[in-house]
Parts: C-alpha cells; structure tokens; sequence
C-alpha cells in the first residue's frame, strides 16, 4: 500500500511540473531581435505558425505545420525553421530553400519561454494574453 501510495505521489509531481499543451498555446516572440523579427504561433488544435520578417520589416516567409509536448516535457515541431538571428543577406527564403532548412525540433521550455539557444540566450517568449 505504501509503495502505491510513493508512486502515485512521484507521478502526480512529474506530471504537474509539466506544461499543459492548452496552457503553452498563445503567440511567442523570438528574442534577440536583431537580423530577423520571427513570430510563433501556437494554436490549441496543435498546428504551428511561423512568420518571420528581416530587420527593415520585409516578409521573407510563412511556416506551418504540427507540434506537440514530448515525453521529456519538450515542445516537439514538425518541419520548423530554427532561427538562430543571423543575418539574412547571404540567404534565400523561397520554398525550394525552405524545404531544405526546416528540420524537427525538440526545445525545451521554460515558464513562459521556449528556449532555441541556450548558450546565446535565443528564445521565444509568450505574450501575454
């Protein structure tokens, strides 16, 4: 009974540190800002949205597809362009390009951030509602 009692205690804290998918739903901004202006959408029905913008405001590109909460309490995305800020002079964004660039992603989340690279301090970060 007490080792019942252990493990359904364990599994109530793990899943309650956990983000809910419905909870991380929302529009995130990519920060820094500096080459590319990169908004995420995240909708409740588990379909994403990235629409990303040179410095000077110019469109360079719309990506969609699905994501999802992994076993590890990672936000998993299909086909995801990882913008990384660098410059974009040196690259194409047509849809022949796109299709080469976009690799799943497993990120990690923080409160209200979703974390592309740690080391350069590259995220995402939930507006709020």
């Amino acid at each position: 009974m007490r080792r019942a009692f252990i493990s359904l205690l364990v599994s109530a804290c793990f899943l309650s540190c956990q983000q809910n998918e419905s909870e991380l739903a929302g529009v995130y901004i990519k920060i820094p800002a500096v080459n590319t202006k990169d908004t995420l959408f995240l909708y409740g029905n588990k379909k994403y949205k990235q629409v990303l913008y040179d410095s000077s405001g110019h469109y360079l590109m719309t990506n969609e597809n699905k994501w999802f909460v992994g076993k590890h309490g990672r936000i998993e995305l299909s086909d995801f362009y990882l913008n990384l800020d660098f410059d974009t002079k040196d690259y194409s964004f047509s849809k022949e390009a796109m299709k080469i660039a976009v690799i799943s992603s497993s990120l990690p989340l923080e409160g209200n951030r979703i974390i592309i690279d740690e080391d350069r301090d590259v995220y995402y970060k939930k507006l709020n509602d």
